[in-house]
């Protein structure tokens, strides 16, 4: 049997830091690791630090300075010249300055993938910088992972480096996330008082177009509650708008919950919608979550996965972004059509085409293809 290579991830941050991005990491380091894989991490952190994680060798370097929220190192470089001297391969995710910027001063001998994210949207005044520093950085990988066909097609970098990109859409592990199971206590009095559920989950950040979720909820029913769970830099905003419009009784904010109650919270939508008006939405897990979990969603068309795995008038409804009388309508459109319209198929979509299993088969093809 041959032996499986040696493989350096690097990213901004690792567990137990909470994030999109982070997640990803975990799962596709874990799960290769699980394979076979010698599999390291190489990231910033609260302090220099080496361990062992679920299979996968974590060295962390203490973070110096930000740079627009963006963690850097200065021990970053030497860090990641070691550690590429003893890989085979390594996985970069962008946008990861630290990394990005190490890589460029060490140009390390192993083929490189880079795993793309999302577009850098808002830097505006190092963006100029930032686009050349990108396309040097691309240029020396051997393949760049988009996770949808949406968001290479319509990406201004992706679109100059075609022939390497590569599409691997983001997984979800259905066996964790399924229509069978508990309802969350929260949600479960909610729908014994006789509310139907409209659910969000995430951050609540700008890209997110909570606002328009909240300007549609006085177009819906009495009967419909609004329920957002998350937390971030845009909540004072949001809730100074339910109280500008005097939905306190209709719009319910619920604190994050542990990753192991994400699957009962689910359960108790009828709908899920992901209102995101920015790129920055670059693919929306949390919507293919729902959708694991039997829940019809309504996404936004703005370029992105979103529009990729949600089958419009399948697996529920594609709108367009920043319009709140467009979504109540696909709300009221979803609940006409019931639930259990949508909800098996949503529930095989996930399952055929963004589970853990083929996610981690299409990347050990693209793996051993080196």
């Amino acid at each position: 049997m041959d032996k499986k290579p040696r493989v350096l991830q690097v990213n901004k941050l690792y567990f137990p830091h909470i994030g999109g991005v982070e997640k990803v990491v975990q799962r596709l380091g874990e799960g290769l690791a699980q394979e076979g894989y010698s599999i390291t991490v190489l990231a910033c952190g609260p302090k220099t630090e080496e361990k062992e994680l679920n299979g996968v060798h974590l060295q962390l370097v203490k973070t110096s300075f930000y740079v627009s929220s963006a963690p850097f190192s200065f021990s970053f470089p030497s860090f990641y010249k070691k550690l590429s001297r003893e890989a085979d391969l390594i996985i970069h995710h962008f946008p990861d300055p630290a990394g990005e910027l190490a890589e460029l001063i060490v140009n390390a001998n192993p083929p490189k993938i880079v795993l793309y994210h999302s577009d850098v949207v808002r830097q505006k005044a190092l963006k100029p910088f930032y686009d050349l520093e990108t396309r040097i950085f691309l240029s020396r990988a051997k393949y760049i992972v988009a996770t949808s066909p949406n968001y290479a097609q319509t990406s201004p970098i992706l679109s100059q480096f075609k022939e390497k990109v590569r599409i691997i859409p983001l997984a979800v592990d259905t066996d964790f996330f399924t229509p069978e199971g508990p309802v969350h206590p929260i949600l479960s009095q909610i729908r014994q008082e006789g509310f139907s559920i409209v659910l969000y989950v995430g951050r609540f950040a700008y890209y997110k177009g909570l606002e328009y979720l909240i300007k549609a909820v006085p177009s819906l029913p009495q009967n419909v509650r609004v329920v957002l769970v998350g937390d971030g830099e845009g909540k004072p905003k949001l809730l100074s708008l339910v109280k500008e419009l005097h939905l306190e009784e209709r719009v319910v904010f619920i604190p994050p919950v542990k990753d192991e109650e994400l699957p009962s919270v689910y359960r108790g939508a009828d709908v899920f919608v992901l209102p995101s008006i920015a790129r920055s939405e670059a693919f929306g897990l949390v919507a293919c979550e729902a959708m694991a979990c039997g829940v019809p969603v309504i996404t936004t068309e703005i370029g992105t996965g979103t529009s990729f795995y949600n089958l419009h008038g399948q697996t529920g409804l594609i709108i367009s972004p920043k319009d709140a009388m467009e979504l109540s309508k696909a709300i009221m459109d979803l609940f006409r059509q019931g639930r259990e319209e949508f909800s098996s198929f949503a529930r095989e979509r996930i399952v055929n085409d963004f589970s853990q299993d083929v996610f981690l088969s299409r990347w050990e093809d693209v793996i051993e293809s080196l």
